[in-house]
Formats: structure tokens, C-alpha cells, sequence
């Protein structure tokens, strides 16, 4: 039997960084996940010292001492660093000692949490224009804070689902890297078989369920574009980034598998393995999932950040899976092996 040489670099053998490991079986997708994340979408809003002066209501200073008059926090009479300090969000208003989740009238240093200057109040008349302004700011100010409270709750289950899926995908990879070290590394033929045939459940858990996990983030993409106006783009972008680490890693786990059957001399099961490789990725390429009759590839297409280097990148995914189709059941028909890689 031929020497086992799968993992073939230190890194390939011990890393748990996945996207340094080595390109077991690549079609022009290894670079999608990082140029997605390259891009930046900001989320922020700044709040100018104006109307910030409105969270006088929320701190309940706002409450009308006599009739027509207010009391706000001076924000005009702060030096003119404390103002650039609020602006930039290195000074913020500390949170109340006594009633939780309210604020009290102090600035205070964003990282160290210290005291740096007092608000002082100052008299407003209110008339009716002004205080419709004011009912209007404070409902923006109010909405804020729920969103925040929302934003939280949304990055703990963000959180939840990078567990699930790094569970489902990364810890199976990993478990089979770590089993076809071991096959490399033993004099024993029977214990490499064992280990190979460890490395091979474990892999094809990982296939699986990036299959899996490809169809549910393709309706959910599709179901999140369907509004052209009031589209979430941060959810659009996140699916994207989900789709993309499900073909990498479908990608790594399958081409891991073909060298173990290449090893074994395995042709029928490679074979049955490429074609339900190619099967999915061309369902993805032509199956219609948006409301115009998108496929998930047509999808990804559309709303991908494109720049001058990957402009033809999905054209030319399609064109190669669609090619590897045709040629997946010549495999084990005029020869004994056959070898698929790609440079870069």
C-alpha cells in the first residue's frame, strides 16, 4: 500500500485555524469568506451634544419645575475637548448608582469608567413648537434604548448560532484531522484503517451538515432579499457569510475523503462521494430559491461586495462545477486514479 502523505505541513498536522490549512480541494472559493469579512457595514450612531441634552428626560431632570419651563443638562458650557470627547464617545454619561438602568448627569471616561466633569442644568422655556421637538427627541432616545437592549439580545443568539455551527462543523473537521495524523504516524496497518475509517465519520458529519445548513441559508438569504427597499443588510451579509463557510468547508471535508478513498483504492465510493459533491453545488447554481426564480448562486451573485480581482468569481465557480459534473462519473472508468487540486 502507498506511503499515507494527507497532512503534509506542520500547520496541516497541529493547527486549529482552519483557513491555514492546506487546499485539499479548492474551485475558486477560498477567499470568499475573508472578503466578505474585509468589508465593513457601520451600524453606529453618533449623537451630537444637542441632542444628547434631550436624555435629560430619561434622567427625569426634564420634569417641569413650573408650568412652561425645563431643565436640561448645559451642554454649551462644557470646554471645548469635552465636547469633541462626547462627539468621538470617549466620554459618555454614567449609569445611576441608585436606580438601575438609568443615567445620572456626569460625564464619565468611556474605558476607565472615571469621573470627568459634572453637568450643570440650565432653565428652557417650552412652548408649543419646542415641545413637540422635545416629545419627538425623546421617543428617538427611547427607541434607542430598546434597539440596544435588541442589539444585545441579537449578539447573544449570534453567539448561540457560531457555537452551533462551529459544533456541527469545525469540531468533526478537527476530529478527523486529528485522526489521520494518528493513521500517518502508526507502523500498525490495521490501526491506520481504524483511524481512517474514524476520520472518514467524522468528515462526512461535516459534509452533511454544511449540505444541510447550505439549503436552510439559502431560503433565508432568499427571504431577506425579497424587499428591494427595506432590505437588513447586515442579515443579508451574515447568511452570505454562512453559505460561503459552508462550501469551504464542504470543500475541505470533501477533499479530505477523496484522498482517503484515492489511498484505500476506494474508486466506487470517490466517485459516489464527487457526484453528491457536484449534485449539490449544481441544485445550488440552478435550483430556483428567490422570488424571480434566483438560484442561491445567482443570489450570492447579486449581492456580493465585488472588487477588480473577483468580479468573475462566481461565473467562474459555476463553469468549474458544472465542468466537474460531466467528468464526476468518468471517475474509476479508463484509469485507476485520479487526483483533484487546485493552485494558489
Amino acid at each position: 500500500m502507498n506511503e499515507l502523505a494527507i497532512l503534509t505541513t506542520e500547520t496541516d498536522l497541529y493547527t486549529h485555524d482552519i483557513s491555514k490549512m492546506g487546499d485539499f480541494f479548492s474551485l475558486y472559493i477560498k477567499n470568499m469568506k475573508s472578503q466578505l469579512e474585509l468589508e465593513t457595514i457601520v451600524d453606529n450612531i453618533n449623537i451630537s451634544p444637542a441632542t444628547i441634552s434631550i436624555i435629560a428626560e430619561v434622567l427625569n431632570l426634564g420634569a417641569l419645575s413650573k408650568m412652561g419651563t425645563q431643565y436640561v443638562p448645559n451642554f454649551d458650557s462644557l470646554p471645548i475637548e469635552i465636547k469633541e470627547g462626547i462627539k468621538t464617545g470617549k466620554y459618555i454619561l454614567g449609569e445611576s448608582k441608585q436606580v438601575t438602568g438609568e443615567l445620572r448627569p456626569v460625564l464619565i471616561d468611556a474605558n476607565t469608567k472615571v469621573r470627568v466633569k459634572d453637568l450643570t442644568l440650565k432653565e428652557v422655556k417650552i412652548g408649543p413648537n419646542n415641545m413637540d421637538i422635545t416629545r419627538n427627541l425623546l421617543t428617538q432616545m427611547q427607541l434607542k434604548q430598546i434597539s440596544d437592549k435588541l442589539d444585545c439580545l441579537y449578539d447573544m443568539m449570534n453567539f448561540q448560532i457560531r457555537r452551533d455551527r462551529d459544533r456541527d462543523l469545525l469540531e468533526p473537521f478537527f476530529k478527523a484531522r486529528d485522526y489521520i495524523r494518528d493513521a500517518q504516524v502508526t507502523n500498525n496497518e490495521e490501526d491506520r484503517n481504524k483511524y481512517l475509517d474514524y476520520a472518514m465519520d467524522d468528515l462526512k458529519k461535516v459534509a452533511q451538515a454544511g449540505y444541510h445548513e447550505l439549503i436552510t441559508c439559502s431560503k433565508m438569504l432568499a427571504d431577506k432579499v425579497r424587499n428591494p427597499i427595506f432590505r437588513q443588510h447586515k442579515h443579508i451579509r451574515e447568511y452570505m457569510i454562512y453559505m460561503c463557510e459552508d462550501i469551504y468547508m464542504i470543500n475541505k471535508s470533501v477533499g479530505l475523503q477523496m484522498q482517503i478513498y484515492d489511498y484505500l483504492n476506494k474508486t466506487e465510493e470517490a466517485r459516489a462521494t464527487l457526484k453528491e459533491y457536484t449534485s449539490s453545488m449544481v441544485d445550488l447554481s440552478q435550483k430556483p430559491v428567490g422570488i424571480h426564480g434566483e438560484s442561491a448562486i445567482g443570489l450570492l451573485q447579486d449581492n456580493f461586495l465585488y472588487r477588480k480581482d473577483n468580479k468573475d468569481m462566481w461565473f467562474n465557480f459555476i463553469k468549474n462545477i458544472e465542468e466537474l459534473d460531466k467528468c464526476s462519473t468518468g471517475i474509476g472508468e479508463n484509469s485507476k486514479t485520479y487526483l483533484i487540486c487546485a493552485e494558489g
